[in-house]
């Protein structure tokens, strides 16, 4: 950080002058697309099981919620630690 000083101001009026925060790559911005989608999808189930009676239909969409929940979690990890390597299943069933 790097103060600067301007004319209209006296001199002991500094102001903080910030680094230029990076432009988000292409991945960066795909992998918050895949994010909130699956969040939407997530979401519209979970707004779809307020509409149905039939526990075993509600069973089923808690399923699938819970499954779109583990791929969002491992699509967390890959992004956080920036490699398509290995992710622990175990974590996630």
């Amino acid at each position: 950080m790097t103060t600067a000083h301007h004319a209209a101001f006296p001199e002991t009026a500094a102001v903080a002058v910030l680094p230029p925060v990076p432009e988000p790559s292409a991945m960066d911005e795909v992998n918050h697309r895949v994010a909130n989608s699956l969040q939407l999808v997530a979401a519209m189930m979970t707004l779809e099981a307020r509409r149905i009676a039939d526990p075993a239909a509600l069973a089923v969409l808690a399923t699938m919620t819970l499954r779109i929940a583990a791929i969002a979690g491992v699509h967390r990890q890959l992004c956080r630690e920036r490699s398509v390597g290995q992710v622990d299943r175990r974590d996630r069933l």
